[in-house]
């Protein structure tokens, strides 16, 4: 292969191997950092008999960001990035030749093309465990923490609802007797399903790049992550069936409530009126969703009928905050873009403390 740029002993860096982000046949774009945590891409360039042609350049976790979502390109990444060099290396295996290569000598027939964004389908087995979500603009910290809480609820609420390991009776003992007056309850119930979570899969926080274009980084479980993204997905990708399930179900919870308060029922009556007025349309909005078990709902709330109905309707609110967020530019999930319907049931088993 030709040589290109000025040839150098060695990489003036010593770069740990993190994960593959594309890989078709081999390595195709692989992710590296050095000592101080600085995040290099290595991509595939060329083979010519035993030898095998990279580019290595170092990038930022906000670039990163909005590579994997689809808002960059690779040709992006080599374009905008802040060193105005890079690396070639050519490896056999055994040795490697390193040159340091200026990005205005980069040759074109190097160059990724236009088109060439983050394929999600050559992404190796075993899902990504890192969620970024990109912030624009400035933000406050009621912002960010509104953004926080919104993303571990509606990532807890999944957990619950299409989990048939989740400790039922312990969680339904709490759900079937809050009364849902007043949106501090709904508060408390999405509090309980996010300390339901096991330590090992609950997101936490590992990084926050606070600089325009800002990114904040989760530890995730990765299929509840993607059905996460996948729940944003859907409902950005409405044709109103969801947000028409929505309103039908919030009359009917208003209606019963009204219908309740006119004079004094015994609890037969009432379980009677709930599956009569609640029961559809709440498996409606649930389909809308795509959840595809609603008797697991039904069992969080031992058959309470009007309290599963408010926790459907307040999750469907959680998932709009996160969509009005995306849609607006101000929090885009990376992985939102890359989305897919929600099917393979994660089993994520909870666990509740007693009071």
């Amino acid at each position: 292969m030709d040589s290109l740029g000025y040839e150098l002993k060695e990489l003036p860096v010593q770069l740990e191997r993190v994960r593959v982000l594309e890989y078709f046949e081999g390595d195709r774009l692989v992710q590296l950092k050095s000592p101080q945590g600085e995040i290099y891409l290595k991509s595939w360039l060329d083979e010519h008999e035993q030898w095998t042609r990279w580019l290595l350049f170092r990038c930022t976790s906000a670039a990163l960001g909005r590579f994997i979502a689809g808002v960059w390109t690779l040709r992006d990444l080599l374009e905008k990035h802040d060193d105005g060099v890079a690396y070639i290396v050519d490896s056999n295996g055994r040795e490697e030749h390193v040159s340091l290569i200026m990005a205005k000598d980069f040759p074109d027939s190097y160059m990724p093309t236009a088109e060439s964004y983050y394929d999600a389908d050559l992404a190796p087995e075993g899902g990504e465990q890192v969620e970024r979500i990109l912030l624009d603009g400035f933000w406050s910290v009621e912002f960010l923490s509104t953004l926080d809480r919104k993303y571990r609820q509606v990532y807890a609420a999944l957990a619950a609802f299409l989990s048939d390991t989740v400790t039922q009776a312990r969680l339904a003992t709490h759900l079937s007797k809050y009364r849902f007056k007043g949106g501090w309850i709904h508060v408390k119930v999405f509090d309980l399903l996010v300390g339901a979570l096991p330590k090992e899969v609950k997101p936490k926080v590992i990084a926050f790049h606070y600089a325009s274009p800002g990114v904040l980084e989760y530890r995730v479980e990765p299929s509840l992550a993607s059905r996460v993204s996948g729940a944003v997905h859907n409902l950005l990708e409405d044709d109103g069936t969801i947000k028409e399930a929505y309103r039908e179900l919030h009359k009917q919870l208003g209606e019963f409530s009204d219908w309740a308060a006119t004079g004094t029922h015994d609890e037969a009556e009432l379980e009677r009126e709930q599956r009569r007025m609640l029961r559809q349309p709440s498996e409606d909005l649930a389909e809308a969703l795509k959840l595809e078990q609603p008797s697991v709902i039904w069992q969080l709330t031992n058959g309470n009928y009007y309290n599963a109905g408010h926790i459907l309707a307040s999750y469907y609110r959680r998932i709009e905050t996160l969509v009005d967020l995306h849609s607006q530019g101000d929090a885009r999930i990376s992985s939102v873009l890359q989305a897919k319907p929600l099917i393979d049931e994660p089993h994520i088993p909870l666990s509740v403390e007693a009071d």
